[in-house]
């Protein structure tokens, strides 16, 4: 019995690499859409603080916010920076 899990565990792992192995398509282009909203949130986030004349220290917090939920930091920008219209600057 436990024999039989072992065979089919290495079985399993010698047929992902033969053919290829690594991520799902699907699971790549999410990767792939997900870092362009994390490099998209913290470039406006920064710009927009450089803009301000924000200190160096505030600058980098408000970026790593921005990373971390960069989904909803660029919907907010989008919301309150284009279509509401308020500029980034003092």
């Amino acid at each position: 019995m436990i024999l039989d899990l072992v065979l089919a565990v290495v079985n399993k792992k010698s047929d992902e690499h033969q053919t290829g192995g690594g991520l799902a398509p699907s699971t790549a282009i999410w990767a792939f859409v997900s870092l362009v909203f994390l490099v998209s949130a913290v470039a406006l986030s920064w710009d927009c603080n450089t803009k301000a004349g924000t200190d160096m220290l505030t600058k980098v917090l408000y970026a790593v916010g921005a990373a971390v939920f960069s989904h909803f930091y660029l919907i907010f920008y989008f919301v309150y920076r284009i279509i509401l219209k308020n500029s980034c600057s003092m």
